[in-house]
């Protein structure tokens, strides 16, 4: 019997077993829980699920290599009673392995306690609209634009969904390639001190570099 057919059966019967509880009488319909309720997880149902597709294996291996992604939701479903449909955008890559884009969707059913995971997902890959977050990095001694600075950009909502790490130019530039978002960027060079930026939001239009300064070692006050 498929799952959709068992989530019906199982759906009718308790309905009957209500209805003979209260002797036929005529009782207020069941209130399903909302799409809101789905518990949505961008780990489990992002994440691993896209090291499932793309590793080959059947659970997310552990230690983790360079896993960085970013996702985007854009909607939430009931296509039937009984059934949820949670779907997005993402970009995905595992270390220095070539970054996938498409779509993502997961599906959730209803059990005796609520909204629950199937276990089944869909992954197409296709186009999806994504933005480069421009970042240029200085001294913030002597303004001196710093080349070879790892740069990456991590939502505000989660510090999970990330950019990959993309390394300055010789111009202190370097460009993060993200969804639609809010981000922090992390910039590291040896001998300066690690810079977390304020909020940078990320639109549809192309934005001027965001500057980012980084301060020397060096340049800490001397403890008498």
């Amino acid at each position: 019997m498929s799952l959709r057919r068992l989530t019906h059966v199982l759906l009718l019967f308790a309905l009957l077993a209500v209805l003979s509880a209260c002797g036929g009488r005529v009782v207020e319909p069941i209130a399903l829980p909302t799409t809101e309720e789905v518990p949505f997880n961008v780990v489990i149902d992002v994440r691993d699920n896209l090291v499932r597709q793309y590793s080959g294996a059947a659970k997310p291996f552990r230690p983790e290599p360079a896993v960085r992604f970013d996702f985007r939701e854009t909607s939430r479903q009931t296509p039937e009673p009984g059934r949820a449909i949670v779907a997005g955008e993402f970009l995905f890559a595992i270390g220095d392995g070539p970054l996938r884009r498409g779509r993502i969707t997961v599906f959730f059913t209803i059990d005796g306690s609520g909204w629950t995971r199937t276990g089944e997902f869909r992954i197409d890959e296709e186009p999806v609209e994504s933005h480069l977050l421009s970042i240029r990095i200085r001294d913030s001694v002597t303004e001196k634009a710093l080349a070879g600075v790892l740069v990456e950009a991590r939502r505000v909502d989660d510090s999970v969904r990330s950019s990959r790490i993309r390394v300055t130019d010789t111009d202190g530039l370097v460009e993060l390639e993200v969804l639609t978002g809010t981000f922090q960027v992390r910039a590291r060079l040896d001998d300066y001190h690690i810079s977390v930026s304020d909020f940078i939001p990320v639109i549809a239009t192309r934005q001027e570099p965001n500057e980012i300064h980084l301060t020397p070692h060096r340049a800490d006050p001397i403890q008498l």
